[in-house]
């Protein structure tokens, strides 16, 4: 019976998990998208420092997304993101650059795989720390080229080239000099040649490491 009753558990949850899938790929229309989450600001890391981030997007059980960043010189981050169904590279050079509280602004841009595709991205980052709290606000403009027909957990996913804005906002509480949470929400507006449709807003919450 103990055993009959663990099935039945595992069942459910898979269930579960299986509904969320579907949720999310409908809520992005067919997974033919750039990364979800932006947690960008306007300042750099540092040179020769490491940033390590993980989060998730609050849907359901969440669709998880990781970023590994590394300052390459004292202005410009690269760096390594996985995000939902996606995967990438990325850049960020810091125009304006303090080191503490103040005014920052950045230009980024990205890409990678998406499932049967590729993303292209860039925009502007901006920010603002003071003391603890660092708001940020990112423009993305994704570009993604799904390559062909495909079904993913019974959804139907059209082949085509997507093009959209991506708009967050956000904000980080630095616990400590190199520990920090923040949450994000985006909203998405969208011209695809496909029937895709991107819809919002969209809530992402995650915590950085920095050393």
């Amino acid at each position: 019976m103990l055993t009959y009753r663990f099935i039945l558990f595992l069942e459910d949850t898979m269930k579960e998990k299986a509904v969320t899938a579907i949720i999310l790929c409908l809520f992005i229309s067919g997974c033919a998208i750039a990364p979800l989450s932006n947690s960008f600001t306007g300042r750099s890391i540092g040179k020769k420092k490491v940033q390590l981030e993980g989060g998730a997007v609050a849907l359901g059980t969440g669709m998880p997304a990781f970023k590994f960043t590394y300052g390459l010189l004292q202005d410009f981050d690269l760096g390594l993101q996985y995000d939902s169904f996606s995967v990438g590279l990325f850049g960020k050079y810091s125009f304006i650059n303090p080191e503490n509280n103040g005014f920052a602004l950045a230009g980024l841009f990205g890409g990678g795989a998406t499932i049967e595709g590729n993303y292209l991205y860039a925009g502007p980052a901006l920010s603002y720390k003071i003391g603890m709290f660092e708001p940020y606000f990112v423009t993305r403009f994704n570009y993604v080229v799904y390559d062909e027909n495909d079904s993913f957990a019974n959804i139907n996913i059209d082949a085509g080239k997507y093009s959209y804005f991506q708009l967050t906002g956000g904000g980080i509480f630095w616990i400590s000099k190199n520990f920090g949470l923040n949450v994000e929400a985006s909203t998405f507006t969208t011209e695809a040649t496909g029937s895709t449709e991107i819809a919002g807003p969209l809530l992402f919450g995650g915590l950085k490491i920095r050393f």
